[in-house]
């Protein structure tokens, strides 16, 4: 089993590399208890998750994301900056 990190911590806030080097060889989607919430670490999983959000939605986020233009816009720009840095 491994340990859960907690990223509410002064630590990991302050260099939180260590940590997602550490989720990555573990595992690419983990449950995180600090945050509420999954971890995904995985470069192609994330851009993924980020491109369908009707897909990959907690419904805590359903009211925001069909709504708000603005949001689906964000996750366009987002998605454009990770595209440039890391092809």
């Amino acid at each position: 089993m491994t340990q859960e990190v907690d990223f509410k911590s002064e630590a990991v806030m302050r260099c939180p590399y260590a940590s997602f080097e550490s989720l990555r060889e573990t595992g690419a989607v983990q449950r995180n208890r600090s945050l509420g919430g999954w971890v995904v670490v995985n470069y192609g999983d994330v851009r993924e998750i980020l491109k369908n959000p009707q897909d990959f939605s907690s419904q805590r986020m359903d009211p925001y994301m069909p709504r708000n233009p603005e949001h689906r816009d964000a996750v366009a720009q987002i998605t454009g900056i990770l595209d440039k840095f890391m092809p």
